[in-house]
């Protein structure tokens, strides 16, 4: 066996402990403290490609999910971009198998209506129900509205993974959630790539809507640190592999003009 191979089965094999971001945790933290306390929120995770913007909300995700709350994830690719709501739907129909069952239970009849637009899988509950032409703000309302009423039931994380690849209409729902959910046990996660942003991109007014009501926090992730970098690539890399790592990186590191 090539020592290749070696190293790329113990590389494998290692799996990390989370490292650094202490401060982004603590923010997290005292989030769902209020949210299990009636006081939900909207925190946006936005930083480069690889900055580890997923790995950090995969961590709250366990942070929450430990408190008891569900998490409803919502991924998103580019290819899915042009079909409205496509993610959102998926992410229900992974959740837990009654959720479904229990926004039919909890929605007007005319929220249903509005909701069906979103999550057409419903009408199993209501067969005679369809989705019916109406004001995209009352779709979007009724469904931030019911979200919050399904977080009396369980506190909720809903998390919407690479945002920026969403369709206009998924992401023109947030900020109807950031205010459903000010009194609500949810708390709604996005992660997303700020170089992903350009100018026809529907997500910066978003941001700055929301911003603008108070009702999201925006993190920006920067690099780890140096220590925090070399406490990876030890916990990461069999020994030696680490240590010649180490010593490559702290070289480039030196090299590299402080500004």
């Amino acid at each position: 066996m090539s020592t290749d191979s070696i190293g790329g089965q113990a590389l494998r094999s290692r799996q990390a402990t989370f490292v650094g971001r202490g401060v982004e945790l603590d923010l997290f933290r005292a989030t769902l403290d209020d949210a299990l306390g009636g006081r939900g929120t909207t925190v946006f995770l936005e930083g480069e490609p690889g900055i580890g913007k997923t790995r950090l909300a995969n961590e709250f995700a366990g942070l929450a999910t430990s408190a008891g709350a569900l998490d409803i994830r919502v991924r998103s690719e580019a290819s899915m971009a042009a079909v409205p709501y496509l993610s959102l739907r998926q992410a229900f129909r992974r959740a837990e198998p009654k959720l479904e069952r229990r926004v039919a239970e909890v929605a007007s009849a005319a929220e249903l209506a509005a909701v069906v637009s979103v999550i057409p899988d419903l009408t199993r509950f209501h067969p005679n129900e369809s989705a019916r032409a109406g004001d995209a703000g009352f779709v979007r309302d009724a469904f931030a509205s019911l979200v919050a009423r399904l977080s009396e039931d369980v506190p909720i994380l809903l998390w919407f993974d690479d945002l920026h690849w969403c369709d206009r209409e998924t992401i023109a729902l947030v900020p109807s959630l950031g205010r459903a959910i000010r009194t609500a046990r949810c708390i709604v996660l996005g992660t997303y790539r700020d170089d992903a942003l350009g100018l026809e991109h529907p997500l910066p007014s978003v941001l700055h809507e929301m911003n603008r009501a108070r009702t999201a926090t925006r993190l920006h992730l920067t690099t780890l640190t140096p220590e925090e970098t070399d406490e990876l690539v030890q916990q990461m890399l069999p020994p030696p592999l680490a240590s010649n790592f180490a010593a490559q990186y702290t070289s480039v590191r030196m090299a590299i003009p402080s500004s």
